[in-house]
C-alpha cells in the first residue's frame, strides 16, 4: 500500500462510502462481497512514475504492483477485507458496466455473494479530474 496510486485510493475511498451504510451484517461477511471495478486506463500517476525512473535506467519492482491496472480493486479489497470475487474491466464505462452489471446479477442470484460492488471510474465534466465511484449493485446480506 505503500506506493498505492491516487485512483487506487480513490476507489478504496468510494468503496467505503458505498459500504457504511450496510453496518455490521457486512462488516461480518464481507466474504461475500463482489467488487467489479470498470474504467478505461489504470493508475496513470504511478505509470508516469515507472516510466520516469525506467528511463533513468532503473524502476523499482516495489512499484510494478501499483502499476497494474487492478491496483485500485486490489488496494480497495485490501483496506475493506473483501474476499469475494474481484475483477477489474480495463475498458469504457459506457461498455464495461454492462458486463459489471450481468455478472454482478449472476453471482448475487447463484448466491456466490450477498453484496455486489461497482465501482465506475468517471469524468464528471469536460476536462475535469477523473474520479471513482463506487455503489452497492444490490444484496439482502441474508448469507445464503
Amino acid at each position: 500500500m505503500r506506493y498505492a496510486d491516487p485512483l487506487s485510493w480513490a476507489l478504496a475511498q468510494a468503496a467505503g462510502e458505498a459500504v457504511a451504510p450496510l453496518g455490521e451484517a457486512f462488516t461480518r461477511a464481507t466474504d461475500r462481497c463482489s467488487l467489479i471495478q470498470v474504467g478505461a486506463a489504470g493508475p496513470r500517476e504511478t505509470w508516469t512514475q515507472v516510466a520516469s525512473d525506467a528511463a533513468r535506467g532503473f524502476a523499482s519492482p516495489m512499484r510494478f504492483p501499483a502499476a497494474t491496472p487492478s491496483a485500485p480493486t486490489g488496494l480497495s479489497c485490501i483496506v475493506h477485507g473483501l474476499r469475494g470475487p474481484s475483477l477489474a474491466l480495463t475498458m469504457p464505462v459506457e461498455t464495461g458496466v454492462e458486463v459489471a452489471l450481468t455478472l454482478s446479477s449472476a453471482w448475487l442470484e447463484r448466491g456466490v455473494v450477498d453484496w455486489a460492488l461497482i465501482g465506475l471510474r468517471v469524468r464528471v465534466w469536460p476536462g475535469a479530474i477523473r474520479r471513482k465511484l463506487c455503489r452497492v449493485v444490490a444484496g439482502d446480506g441474508a448469507g445464503r
